[in-house]
């Protein structure tokens, strides 16, 4: 696997529109090149069922990959992404490595989401490890932290970190759970809960909002027992989600 080639294949398809678009949203010190999500995708397979990924021989290239634009950075989180099924252990410890260089918001969920979720899932034990990250100093490494409770929720992953199991798996929609742990997602929100940083605030507001629509007893239980209770933005968005969670179990419970 050789980063040098990669970059330069998406450079080929990179575009200055949508770069220009890319910019709108985030500007990571590493760089846009302009690549849209779907091309990046495909190229994130396209090496997964070429290439020998494995952990730890090709963690040196994927941390080259990751460190050389924000684009490279997905293709590199998905590879990473495809290993915790089955390196767990291994997959963390990159994945750790990389929080320190996450300056953007799509790279900070893709890292928790699509890979520090899903190993924590399967090793509950590595979950301090992650938890330390609770003190970073940077806004972005403490969002991917927190993150990492979406993968305890029943909702799809999002973006190019999934391509590569989506493809593993053949689903077009890669899910972690069935259904939601309250102790396990409870736990996390807990940790973020005072993070006064737009970032983290932010993912709080997202975390809660998709545990109140797919648990909306569970849910507004923590919300009303938390001491020192949650904030009133947090509050308004859960219960939107509450109300639509309802509706949502109801129509289900129709014969």
């Amino acid at each position: 696997m050789d980063p040098e080639a990669i970059g330069d294949l998406l450079d080929a398809l990179s575009d200055p529109e949508q770069a220009r678009r890319t910019r709108q949203h985030i500007r990571p010190i590493r760089g846009v090149r302009g690549v849209a999500s779907g091309e990046i995708s495909r190229i994130a397979v396209a090496i997964w069922e070429e290439e020998d990924t494995a952990l730890p021989q090709a963690g040196p290239a994927l941390g080259v990959l990751f460190s050389s634009a924000f684009e490279d950075g997905l293709v590199a989180l998905s590879l990473l992404a495809a290993k915790t099924p089955t390196q767990p252990v291994e997959a963390l410890h990159v994945a750790l490595d990389w929080m320190d260089r996450v300056d953007d918001l799509t790279t900070a969920d893709s890292l928790g989401w699509g890979v520090i979720g899903p190993v924590l899932l399967q090793r509950p034990d590595l979950m301090p490890e992650v938890f330390d990250y609770a003190h970073h100093s940077s806004p972005y490494s403490r969002r991917a932290a927190l993150m990492s409770a979406m993968a305890g929720l029943p909702e799809p992953v999002e973006g190019a970190v999934a391509a590569c199991l989506r493809e593993m798996l053949g689903h077009r929609a890669v899910r972690f759970v069935d259904e939601p742990d309250p102790q396990w997602i409870s736990t996390f929100l807990t940790l973020f809960l005072r993070d006064e940083a737009p970032p983290v605030r932010k993912a709080l507001r997202r975390v809660c909002a998709t545990w109140a629509f797919y648990s909306p007893d569970d849910a507004m239980e923590w919300a009303n027992t938390t001491p020192g209770g949650i904030p009133k933005m947090v509050r308004r968005e859960m219960e939107k989600k509450c109300t639509k969670g309802n509706k949502r179990r109801a129509q289900a419970a129709k014969p």
